[in-house]
């Protein structure tokens, strides 16, 4: 009897001063005990707990499915395997926890569902910094590349810009002059038509390159 009232102290012990959350639940799915750490992540009271249904501190989305599990897992009794969990805290913020439970059979009024949860709420948003810091230096790196990109174009269009200034120079002082033949014409502006065309050419590989789900494509810059 002693040896058995020691053992109690001791689990009791481990229970109340555990840093993981744990709860009990009976079959029909409502609090029957909750360990000061459980009650810590979630912010209620003991007292709030107990007695409750455990879909209390279950956003209201997923309450079904969660109750499905429960009752699944109070039928089958499978231990289930530690699984990252959404759930809320009584000042309705999202909290993300990792879970695991087990099935107690051999107690009074059972089978219950014992569940230890673990707060990772602090690492989640921590990886979502890391994500949004990383997408961050993409995009850093994405306009760095696009201001590289347009000195390029800058530099390719300065040779087509001059050939487009001179020629048009050109036509104006034949045309002047009175010897600007149709052949000369008709040269000038085939001449003109491809070196728009080919600037425009720049201008859609440039969009491509920068546009999102984007193909590979080739992105010519002559010297």
């Amino acid at each position: 009897m002693q040896k058995r009232t020691e053992n109690e102290v001791f689990y009791n012990r481990i229970f109340e001063t555990a840093n993981l959350g744990i709860c009990l639940t009976d079959k029909n799915g409502r609090f029957v005990v909750v360990n000061p750490a459980y009650c810590q992540i979630y912010g209620y009271e003991e007292s709030e707990l107990i007695g409750e249904h455990f879909t209390k501190i279950v956003p209201k989305e997923d309450k079904k499915k969660l109750q499905d599990l429960h009752d699944a897992f109070i039928k089958e009794g499978e231990d289930e395997i530690p699984r990252e969990w959404s759930v809320e805290g009584k000042d309705g913020r999202p909290i993300q926890i990792v879970a695991t439970a087990g099935r107690l059979d051999n107690i009074v009024g059972g089978p219950y569902k014992i569940t230890t949860i673990t707060d990772m709420s602090s690492a989640y948003e921590a990886k979502k910094l890391q994500k949004k810091q990383e997408a961050l230096l993409i995009q850093q790196s994405k306009l760095a590349a696009m201001g590289e990109m347009l000195g390029a174009i800058a530099h390719q269009w300065r040779q087509p810009l001059n050939v487009i200034n001179c020629t048009t120079l050109d036509l104006r002082i034949k045309k002047e002059m009175n010897i600007l033949s149709d052949e000369v014409l008709d040269n000038a502006i085939k001449e003109l038509n491809q070196m728009t065309s080919s600037m425009s050419k720049t201008i859609d590989d440039f969009m491509n390159f920068f546009r999102p789900n984007k193909t590979k494509a080739y992105f010519p810059l002559r010297d």
